[in-house]
C-alpha cells in the first residue's frame, strides 16, 4: 500500500468541513509560521491550494483512498496543486559552501562600507581650504519623517504612511502619490467569494462602501448584500475566520465601531508583496487595479482591508509614499 501525504492528519483538520474552511484554517496556521521557513510555508500552501480547491480536493481524496493509485508523494501534491515542488534548504557541504560563500562576501562588503565611511569623514572635517566644520546641528535636523522612511523603507524611495493615507492611493488620471503594498490575502467562503468574484446581478446588490466593516472588538467582516438575505464572513485582526452568518432580510446587523475610517471604491495604486491579485482588477497603467473596497483598519495604522474586482480573497495591505514609478 502506498505511504500517501495524508494532509487533514499533517494539519489536525477536520475532513467533513467545506473547502473554504479548510483553507481559511490553513491561512491561520500558515500565519504563525515564521517568514524565513520557507519550506513549511510551501508546504502550507500546497495543502491550502488543493484542500480549498473543489476540484483538486476531490482529486486528492479519490487518491488517498485509493490503495493502488500512485504515492502521494511531495511532488504529486503539487503537481494537483499547480505550485512547484517544496525544497528543503541546501545542508551538507553545498550548505557549508554557500554559508561561507556569504560570510566572505558580508566581509568584503563590510570592509568597503568601514573605507567610504572613513573617507567621507576625513572630507568632512577638513572642510575647503580651510572653512568652518559643519556644526553638530547642521547634522541632526533630520525629520522625524526622513527617519520613519529611512529605517522603514525597502529601497530609499519609499516611506511607510498611515492607513488613512490609503486615499491617497486613489487613481485619479494621473498615478497617485501613495500605494498599498498588498502583503497576504486570505480566502473568503465560497457563498462571498464566488459572488464577489461574479459581480452584479441575479438579485447582488453592489453596496462596495459597506462590504467590509469593522467593529469595535477589532473584527472585519466582509458582506454580500442579496434581496432577502446578508451574509456576512467575520475575521480576526490576523485575517483569521471567525464565523460565517446568514441575516433574514430586516434582521439587525452588528452594530459597526462608530470611529471606523471612510472606506472607498474605485482604481486605486497597488503592489503585490507574494500574493496574487485576480486579473479582472488590473487596469491600464501598471499598479492600476480596481478595488471594490478599500477600507484603512481604525485600531491598526499600519493596516488596510482590500476587495479587488474579480478576486475571491480578503487582501491585507500596507500605506507607502512613493512618487516614483517601480514597486516598494
Amino acid at each position: 500500500m502506498p505511504h500517501h501525504i495524508d494532509l487533514y492528519a499533517i494539519y489536525d483538520l477536520d475532513r467533513r468541513q467545506p473547502p473554504a474552511e479548510l483553507a481559511a484554517q490553513l491561512t491561520g496556521q500558515l500565519n504563525t509560521i515564521d517568514p524565513r521557513d520557507s519550506l513549511t510555508r510551501n508546504r502550507i500552501d500546497t495543502a491550502r491550494a488543493i484542500l480549498g480547491d473543489p476540484a483538486r480536493r476531490a482529486r486528492y481524496d479519490a487518491a488517498l483512498a485509493d490503495p493502488n493509485a500512485p504515492t502521494l508523494d511531495e511532488r504529486a501534491l503539487a503537481t494537483i496543486a499547480g505550485r512547484p515542488v517544496p525544497t528543503a534548504p541546501r545542508t551538507g557541504l553545498a550548505g557549508v559552501f554557500a554559508e561561507t560563500r556569504a560570510k566572505i562576501l558580508a566581509a568584503v562588503v563590510g570592509v568597503l562600507a568601514l573605507v567610504l565611511v572613513i573617507s567621507v569623514t576625513a572630507v568632512a572635517c577638513s572642510g575647503a581650504d580651510g572653512g568652518e566644520s559643519p556644526t553638530a546641528s547642521d547634522g541632526a535636523q533630520e525629520s522625524s519623517s526622513q527617519q520613519r522612511s529611512s529605517a522603514q523603507s525597502s529601497n530609499g524611495e519609499c516611506e511607510l504612511q498611515p492607513s488613512t493615507g490609503a486615499v491617497l492611493t486613489r487613481w485619479r488620471g494621473s498615478r497617485p502619490t501613495n500605494l498599498i503594498k498588498i502583503h497576504k490575502q486570505v480566502p473568503l467562503p465560497a457563498e462571498i467569494g464566488d459572488r464577489l468574484a461574479a459581480g452584479p446581478g441575479d438579485g447582488l446588490i453592489y453596496e462596495s462602501s459597506t462590504y467590509i466593516r469593522q467593529y469595535q472588538d477589532k473584527t472585519v467582516s466582509v458582506a454580500i448584500f442579496d434581496d432577502d438575505v446578508t451574509t456576512m464572513a467575520f475575521y480576526r485582526a490576523d485575517g483569521t475566520l471567525v464565523q460565517t452568518r446568514k441575516f433574514a432580510k430586516g434582521e439587525t446587523l452588528p452594530p459597526t465601531f462608530d470611529l471606523s475610517e471612510e472606506p472607498f471604491t474605485g482604481y486605486a495604486r497597488v503592489q503585490a508583496d507574494g500574493v496574487t491579485l485576480p486579473a479582472e482588477a488590473a487596469g491600464k497603467e501598471p499598479q492600476q487595479q480596481y478595488a471594490l473596497t478599500v477600507r484603512p483598519d481604525a485600531f491598526d495604522r499600519d493596516v488596510v482591508w482590500v476587495l479587488l474586482r474579480g478576486g475571491k480573497d480578503l487582501y491585507i495591505g500596507t500605506v507607502y509614499r512613493k512618487l516614483t514609478d517601480g514597486d516598494c
